[in-house]
């Protein structure tokens, strides 16, 4: 088993957890090797694939909105291991409880990574390339905007000094709701309710904060404009 990095210090840190020998570039990777994950930022894939020729290898990439394809110069047989979570160097992860979505070039390819998820996961969903983009961007707004949306609401309310953890009831509840059927009707708030007066004083509120006041526009005509609808 190899670990291969532009930082020869990160592949050595990562080895050491697996048990693998590390090597700073893809002229270094052993070629006969019968399976290759290409886990790099989503721009770097084309250049990455370009440089790795694995004929006995099935070779996957880890992206959620890149096509299987950019590997077909790599190896016969590839594919796609992408999960839809959020990945932090510093945070531990139960990697058994972890969805997994698997694609393949072939059955062969397919039957591969899926064995190689299920050593991993109990939970692999195999997609084709349509769903696996829809999933990516979903869990782009749930995730990356819903993380971003906290962050801005924690950086006004340290300026407000108001304390945040007041929040993280609600933060959960919504969380934890999540799971339920039809979450339109668990909707609650002043858009939904159409209480002018508390959205105007909101409004006014965020004079000071204009990227959350364009937020809270945008969202309370989501809100209000779908209810409407009902």
């Amino acid at each position: 088993m190899e670990v291969c990095a532009r930082n020869i210090d990160h592949a050595a840190a990562l080895a050491a957890q697996v048990g693998a020998q590390a090597v700073s570039g893809p002229a270094e990777l052993d070629t006969a090797v019968d399976f290759c994950i290409v886990a790099v930022n989503d721009d770097a894939l084309p250049a990455v694939a370009g440089q790795l020729h694995l004929p006995h290898s099935v070779t996957v990439h880890t992206s959620g909105a890149t096509e299987a394809e950019v590997l077909r110069g790599v190896s016969p047989h590839y594919g796609v291991l992408w999960s839809p979570m959020s990945f932090v160097r510093q945070e531990a992860m139960d990697y058994s409880s972890l969805p997994f979505c698997i694609e393949g070039s072939d059955a062969a390819a397919a039957d591969a990574v899926e064995r190689l998820a299920r050593r991993v996961s109990g939970r692999v969903c195999r997609m084709d390339a349509g769903q696996r983009r829809w999933a990516h961007l979903s869990a782009t707004v749930v995730n990356n905007f819903g993380n971003a949306m906290l962050a801005e609401v924690q950086r006004m309310a340290a300026q407000e000094r108001l304390p945040f953890d007041l929040l993280l009831p609600i933060v959960n509840q919504t969380a934890q709701r999540a799971a339920l059927d039809n979450l339109w009707s668990r909707q609650t708030g002043p858009a939904v309710r159409q209480d002018r007066n508390t959205i105007a004083a909101h409004r006014a509120m965020l004079a000071g904060h204009p990227r959350m006041l364009e937020l809270y526009d945008v969202f309370t005509r989501l809100i209000a404009d779908r209810d409407s609808s009902q």
